[in-house]
């Protein structure tokens, strides 16, 4: 019974941890909006990982998401800042092997 336990705790940390290094390739957007005493937005981008890629604050600006021109907008400049940071790796990568 023991090792059955303990088996299954093994498994359970095991996965947990593999699950973590994975990165799932779906980056995604994020928009704060404060309209009361100043009015800003503030866009974050992540990546698959959950980690904080590039940040933006906008003064004078609500964005409202339920709106499907803001989505669109956002979704294009999530995919040209995935192209510029994944030319710029490619750059990054061929300077350091030659």
């Amino acid at each position: 019974m023991k090792k059955l336990g303990l088996s299954i705790a093994f498994v359970i940390v095991w996965i947990s941890v593999m699950s973590q290094q994975v990165s799932t390739g779906t980056e995604y957007w994020v928009v704060e909006t404060h309209g009361r005493d100043s009015v800003y937005s503030i866009v974050r981008f992540y990546n698959g990982n959950n980690n904080l890629l590039h940040e933006v604050r906008i003064e004078n600006v609500v964005i409202n998401i339920q709106q499907r021109k803001y989505r669109k907008r956002l979704d294009q400049l999530l995919s040209v800042y995935q192209m510029r940071t994944s030319s710029s790796a490619k750059k990054v990568r061929s300077k350091l092997s030659a």
